[in-house]
């Protein structure tokens, strides 16, 4: 039989169709002795329909066919839910083949998929058009009834059709499939996900044992092999917001949601939650998550259970450092993920008047880490760790000043700082008298300038789209550089012999990527930014805001060379950048609007014009 060719889309599509789906059935499941104990307990309930279903579709991708076929046929499609009876169609289809007519679902069920009224209605699906008609005949009710053959590309079986419908498309435009590759084509449109996650949801909430909602040791265990062996069909996660550290808790939720919200992430039922044996570093920041995530008291019960396999999240640990970056700058370019309410702010009208801060004034924010917080909350931190982040607050009281001179209010933030300041009008010293769980996150989301050494909730600047300055940061140059909207004046290092390290050193050397101790313990020494130096940034920042900045042509070129760096150092590979960021061949569009101050890059590109002068001589 003479058929049409299929256009190079058609073709991709059933390949990745065939693909797929050979993949996701052939996949097997747990099969250790845990799955067995799940699946018998399981198999020992008393469950509806819909769970019944559920558990048959995970037995089949288990290889359990034959037994299956006389459970799924006292399965009643009209007590299902309604996303679910195309599924039980496609689960027969899988395990019987074709059925008779008497066995397809009835005709004008409203919750049936358009394939399978297609069916109804057509004998094949509109979607895909068929082949030339061979036949006629006329039906018992001396209608014409049209008689079609076809071969279906997928499994190549050919069929007659007898279509009751006299119009019809005239032409070849698509791929005839046969009912039991629809069947498969409902697998890949995700109902199997569905059915399985909302039976997965069911399980949980029938399972809760006490008043907090977590689950007793047995029922727990069981939940985590049902999730192992959901996996492969419909994956389930558990996690747990990491709240010891405020710039975690803020920073890597923050990507999660912007991240799972653009499905940038992989598809999954995650089950997330705030765990009470973790402490708590921001109790407002964590009842914020708590009104964009839906919490559940059962994560990190079942995280702790799950850790180390596949169902256990890692997108809010802090070991882990992809979410220390954002190559989709979904930070500087999303919505915000929360927003405050009337109340919350007149709440923070009130407490900005308590400081002396008139409602329409500008303030900005300077947060210099000090070992305070550190020794009170995390002692058992190493202390070089903590000296490498640490700034020096006197260094900043000439930029404070300076700010205040133009109109600004300065704000010291912080918690338990190792020491008070008094430097005058103007300049109020919020850490130490006027600090509040809910006005840490207020003032960084709602600043008009933040000056910062890269910790805790400056990153909320970054994400309501603040002016930032990042000073005295930890290393010459970061991965962080290129995503997030941000000025860098880093510290200063210095080699053994006493010459200053360079930016294409520092990637040469990989010290964005080495620890602390190994930095200091090589004989590499570095100092803090200078008064002047932060002083510079901090002018620079106001001039790309009122318009009066400018650079020389030198300055971008050197800009651009460190940028290409910037990409290199980023902790996503590069083949991971392009699949989550899209083809984008310039590197400034990579790097988005993130710089590191020209006072920096001046006295870098001198040093590197001094190694050449002494390379050359």
């Amino acid at each position: 039989m003479h058929q049409r060719p299929m256009s190079g889309g058609q073709r991709r599509w059933r390949g990745n169709m065939r693909s797929e789906t050979e993949k996701m059935l052939s996949e097997g499941l747990y099969s250790g002795s845990a799955w067995k104990e799940c699946a018998e307990r399981l198999a020992g309930m008393a469950l509806p329909d819909d769970e019944r279903l559920a558990f048959a579709c995970l037995r089949f991708a288990c290889g359990e066919r034959d037994a299956l076929a006389p459970e799924v046929a006292e399965l009643n499609a009209p007590s299902l839910p309604k996303e679910a009876a195309g599924l039980l169609y496609a689960l027969r289809l899988r395990i019987a083949g074709f059925p008779a007519t008497g066995e397809l679902p009835p005709a004008g069920e409203a919750a049936l998929p358009r394939w399978v009224t297609a069916l109804h209605r057509t004998g094949m699906d509109m979607d895909y058009p068929f082949s030339p008609v061979v036949d006629s005949l006329v039906s018992h009710e001396g209608r014409p009834v049209m008689l079609l053959r076809d071969v279906c590309p997928a499994c190549r079986k050919e069929s007659r059709i007898a279509v009751t419908s006299p119009l019809f498309p005239r032409e070849d435009r698509g791929v005839w499939y046969c009912p039991h590759c629809l069947a498969r084509r409902e697998w890949d449109k995700g109902a199997v996900r569905q059915t399985l996650w909302s039976w997965y949801r069911a399980f949980l909430a029938s399972q809760a044992h006490g008043e907090d909602g977590t689950l007793c040791d047995e029922a727990a265990r069981i939940a985590v092999y049902a999730a192992l062996a959901l996996f492969p069909l419909a994956p389930v996660r558990f996690g747990r917001l990491f709240t010891e550290n405020i710039g975690h808790l803020i920073q890597n939720t923050w990507l999660y949601v912007m991240y799972k919200g653009a499905r940038l992430l992989p598809a999954s039922l995650d089950i997330i939650g705030l765990d009470p044996e973790m402490p708590v570093a921001n109790t407002y920041m964590a009842e914020k998550w708590g009104d964009v995530l839906e919490l559940s008291p059962v994560g990190p019960q079942l995280y702790r259970l799950a850790e180390g396999s596949a169902a256990a999240m890692h997108e809010f640990s802090k070991a882990n450092p992809r979410f220390y970056c954002d190559p989709a700058s979904r930070m500087s370019r999303g919505r915000p993920a929360f927003s405050f309410s009337f109340q919350e702010q007149c709440r923070a009208g009130n407490e900005l008047e308590k400081m002396g801060i008139p409602a329409d004034a500008k303030f900005a924010c300077l947060h210099v880490r000090d070992s305070g917080y550190g020794e009170q909350h995390h002692p058992k931190e190493t202390l070089s760790w903590t000296r490498l982040r640490n700034g020096n607050i006197d260094d900043y009281r000439k930029t404070a000043q300076y700010l205040v001179e133009r109109g600004y209010y300065v704000i010291r933030t912080g918690r338990d700082m190792e020491r008070e300041i008094n430097w005058g009008d103007g300049i109020i010293d919020y850490a130490s008298r006027f600090r509040s769980d809910f006005m840490d996150i207020w003032l960084f989301s709602n600043c008009d300038l933040c000056i910062s050494t890269s910790s805790g909730p400056d990153v909320l600047s970054l994400m309501f789209s603040r002016p930032t300055v990042y000073v005295d940061y930890c290393v010459p140059l970061d991965g962080e550089f290129a995503h997030y909207d941000a000025l860098y004046l880093p510290k200063v290092f210095f080699h053994p012999s006493g010459e200053r390290i360079t930016m294409r050193e520092s990637f040469r050397m990989r010290l964005h990527r080495r620890l602390p101790e190994d930095i200091l313990q090589s004989g590499i020494t570095y100092r803090h930014c200078t008064p002047d130096e932060i002083l510079a940034a901090t002018r620079e920042r106001l001039s790309m805001l009122d318009g009066s900045w400018h650079t020389t042509p030198q300055v971008e070129r050197h800009q651009d060379q460190v940028t290409e760096l910037v990409v290199s150092a980023s902790f996503y590979p590069e083949e991971e950048k392009k699949r989550i960021c899209g083809e984008q061949k310039a590197v400034r569009k990579w790097a988005r609007r993130g710089r590191v101050a020209q006072v920096y890059l001046r006295a870098d590109m001198e040093q590197e014009a001094r190694i050449l002068r002494a390379f050359r001589d």
